[in-house]
């Protein structure tokens, strides 16, 4: 899982936290992923739709019912204007594209403590052009949190409207991004 702020006046995407465990069962990632925020909207693969061997429920769903606020819809590219949600496919390349256009204008930034989501940067490659799909989990989920930023929310708990219209913090532990 990666987590993603979105500052929608430069539409800069910045990756701030990254969790990657391997061999673990959902109860552990769903604890994982809420102790960030359960406020925070959660992109899914296609696989989500998945069934567990044993349960026979599908794994998003799994996770929604440990409490993880899963976004309604799989991930996907956005729909074409006037178009039905979910009907922007689930191609890799428009959201590659996305991912590196933004790169090159600098508009996508990476916390540079985050180093397995580095390592894998490094090692994400192609071959016989198409991407290699081994140890790419926070690639992936870049590339998902990305194509579903239509969804991104915006905290308000523990915040303040002014007679202004802006937000000003009322929990003194709360950080403010800016």
């Amino acid at each position: 899982a990666v987590w993603i702020a979105w500052d929608r006046d430069t539409d800069t995407v910045h990756v701030y936290d990254a969790y990657r465990v391997k061999e673990q069962i959902p109860v552990f990632h769903a604890a994982a992923i809420k102790a960030r925020g359960v406020w925070i909207p959660v992109s899914w693969p296609h696989d989500g739709f998945a069934r567990d061997k044993g349960s026979g429920v599908a794994i998003a769903q799994q996770y929604k019912n440990l409490g993880v606020n899963m976004l309604r819809y799989r991930a996907t590219n956005p729909p074409l204007q006037g178009k039905l949600e979910g009907s922007g496919g689930v191609g890799v390349e428009p959201g590659i594209m996305d991912l590196l256009e933004r790169m090159q204008t600098g508009r996508f930034k990476v916390a540079t403590h985050l180093l397995e989501w580095w390592e894998e940067f490094r090692l994400y490659h192609r071959k016989d052009g198409q991407i290699v799909k081994e140890n790419e989990d926070l690639m992936a989920a870049t590339r998902y949190a990305v194509m579903m930023l239509r969804f991104a929310k915006v905290q308000t708990d523990g915040m303040r409207k002014t007679t202004q219209g802006a937000y000003m913090q009322t929990d003194a532990s709360m950080g403010v991004l800016g």
